[in-house]
């Protein structure tokens, strides 16, 4: 008999309180990416992990699971300010997200130009 196996949302506080947890012990966290935002560096389904590091850490370009107003998103830093950095998804032109949480993609996908990624 099959036994069902549970599923937790990347877009959940569950989700969150998971990847604090073993991201703060120094380990990585690995998920399917969910969302047509990255594309076409990361598509829909696609594994992604992360890696702990801290938000002085990530650079212009790499890819970090931002903690936003909206919820969880796997987008690219596109400018670090003071009070965190502004992340955008590479297939949206406007809407970007000011955070001060951020976890680093642990390697970019092939052919974005970016190098290792990471956040706390």
């Amino acid at each position: 008999m099959p036994t069902s196996r549970p599923h937790l949302r990347s877009d959940s506080p569950q989700f969150l309180a998971m990847c604090e947890a073993v991201l703060k012990n120094g380990a990585t966290v690995r998920f399917h990416a969910r969302g047509l935002s990255m594309q076409p560096n990361i598509n829909d389904g696609e594994a992604v992990e992360l890696r702990p590091a801290t938000a002085q850490e990530v650079s212009k370009g790499e890819i970090v699971l931002a903690q936003t107003g909206d919820g969880l998103r796997l987008h690219r830093v596109v400018e670090k300010i003071a009070s965190g950095v502004l992340t955008r998804g590479d297939a949206e032109a406007i809407h970007a997200y000011l955070v001060d949480q951020a976890w680093q993609l642990k390697q970019s996908p092939p052919g974005t130009g970016s190098t290792n990624a990471s956040h706390p």
